[in-house]
């Protein structure tokens, strides 16, 4: 499977398909229950011609959500849409390692320990859940609505599958930086797993987005991309739990800012940094 096959089919079915409304005065190509299926995922960034991808975001995003903070004050430097979306006191909802480690289960500390332990605990379990929007992002005037539902794991024929669930998915803004997120999330998973199922493979993500839409800035490029014939795509390899990067990013996290503002090379920042290796997909 090529990610760029991928969006460009995503991208061909809003084209041809698609109802336009105007969710916020903002007009949008629209399908609703739209459903993709990642078959073996590994190779999940494409960069075409007319719309490079954005390793210096990825990085800051990367980064962002593992210092678990809720506060715009760095992440808006590399997407203002950050400072569109916050709160009156400039912090926002959806930093998704900030939901994923600090939301509270009783008996398991957080949502991450939940999962590892609840497939430990059962390998065919159907309850190894995380739940992202939730009842406290429910407040009038609220701009950052989380747009992730759930992301539901399941082991089978020793194969570890991802359902990831959307209320609402932008293609160019969301969803070619949502995916890596999720595919980082299932490898670092896996690595957890391995002490207890040391054949455990990665498998297929599942993805379903309540919306899935562009925006009709953005959709001309689209377009366009449905035309070319040149692109690249990246395999993403992640080398050790985001669990276990966890004390490295807090301990650092300042001087990490100051490195991203003066790198070039953003691939290899993130491989210095998280040990994700980002190959090219030959």
């Amino acid at each position: 499977m090529k990610i760029s096959d991928k969006l460009k089919e995503i991208m061909q079915d809003i084209n041809s398909e698609c109802n336009t409304v105007s969710p916020r005065a903002l007009k949008i190509y629209e399908l609703i229950n739209y459903k993709q299926t990642f078959k073996n995922a590994q190779n999940l960034i494409a960069s075409f011609n007319k719309r490079k991808y954005s390793f210096k975001y990825m990085a800051a995003e990367l980064l962002w959500y593992l210092s678990w903070s809720l506060d715009t004050d760095k992440i808006w430097k590399y997407a203002k849409l950050w400072l569109d979306i916050a709160n009156e006191d400039w912090t926002v909802n959806s930093n998704y390692w900030y939901i994923v480690l600090y939301r509270f289960i009783a008996d398991y500390y957080n949502q991450y320990n939940y999962i590892i332990e609840k497939l430990k605990e059962d390998k065919d379990s159907r309850q190894a859940l995380i739940r992202y929007n939730a009842h406290e992002h429910v407040y009038k005037g609220n701009k950052d609505f989380t747009c992730t539902i759930s992301n539901q794991f399941f082991i089978r024929d020793n194969k570890l599958d991802m359902i990831v669930n959307m209320r609402s998915n932008d293609l160019f803004f969301g969803f070619q930086y949502d995916i890596v997120w999720f595919w980082l999330v299932l490898q670092s998973i896996r690595l957890d797993l391995l002490d207890t199922y040391p054949n455990l493979e990665l498998w297929n993500i599942y993805y379903s987005a309540g919306s899935m839409h562009i925006y009709e800035s953005m959709m001309m490029i689209a377009r366009e991309i449905l035309t070319e014939d040149d692109w690249i795509d990246y395999n993403i390899i992640l080398n050790k739990s985001l669990l276990k990067l966890k004390k490295d990013i807090q301990q650092n996290w300042t001087k990490y800012w100051y490195d991203l503002e003066k790198t070039k090379d953003y691939k290899q920042f993130i491989k210095d940094k998280f040990y994700i290796d980002i190959n090219l997909n030959e």
